[in-house]
């Protein structure tokens, strides 16, 4: 079963295109269909794999792709306005840390500042910059955008799937 914090969201899905059951998406700027294995959706609350039977550019980040067993209009219709995932560790360019643990496995840990106070769950990473960003959901279920800086880090617990960071004053009251 593939579980959440496996995956990396990439992209979305659009509309369809024609009627043989191929589907625009967008993927992020570095990616290309080719790129990948496949390609994966959250349905009915399970996340499920796709693979890509053709894949061509519709322009910039744009893609057609046409996946196995989606062979008309209406069947690629229930792919439409999804997100896009793929496996972290699939990503190109993922590496494995020395320590066995990637930047994208930090997906459902929580977050602990130093002083022992739970800042939130880390939802996603945006590494779509040089500046890396956890993007963290806290209680009352705002988003905390938290710099990923090494040298931060305080405490890792793989165990208990929680990060402790000393995350600079006034960051967490930003919105």
């Amino acid at each position: 079963m593939i579980r959440r914090e496996q995956l990396t969201e990439v992209g979305s899905t659009l509309k369809t295109h024609g009627v043989k059951g191929e589907i625009s998406l967008i993927l992020d700027d570095d990616l290309a269909p080719d790129d990948l294995r496949c390609f994966i959706f959250e349905i009915d609350g399970l996340f499920v794999p796709f693979f890509a039977e053709t894949t061509r550019p519709r322009g910039g980040d744009s893609w057609l792709v046409k996946f196995d067993g989606i062979n008309s209009e209406s069947d690629a219709e229930s792919l439409c306005r999804h997100s896009v995932y793929v496996l972290s560790d699939e990503l190109p360019g993922y590496e494995e840390d020395p320590d066995g643990v990637n930047l994208y496995d930090l997906v459902g840990f929580t977050l602990l500042n130093d002083d022992d106070s739970t800042v939130g769950t880390i939802d996603d990473i945006d590494d779509s910059t040089a500046n890396i960003l956890l993007l963290v959901t806290d209680a009352a279920g705002n988003t905390i955008y938290v710099p990923f800086v090494e040298d931060l880090i305080t405490a890792l617990d793989i165990d208990n799937r929680s990060i402790t960071m000393n995350i600079p004053n006034g960051i967490i009251n930003l919105n």
